[in-house]
């Protein structure tokens, strides 16, 4: 099985902050699951331009 996700959080303060979380997940077995997540962080104020970016993998056994 297959699982996506997204979750999108937007700040109109004067930074403009934009923070994007997708994650997709695939079960590999009945008890393990192979997942790839994300942590994107976006943010601009007059000359400063700020992208944070984490990338994670995961193998994950259920018991």
């Amino acid at each position: 099985m297959i699982s996506a996700n997204l979750a999108v959080v937007y700040s109109p303060s004067q930074t403009h902050g934009l923070f994007v979380t997708p994650s997709l997940s695939y079960s590999i077995a009945e008890n393990w699951d192979f997942g790839f997540f994300s942590q994107v962080f976006f943010a601009q104020y007059e000359d400063f331009y700020s992208p944070v970016q984490s990338y994670f993998l995961r193998l994950k056994f259920s018991f």
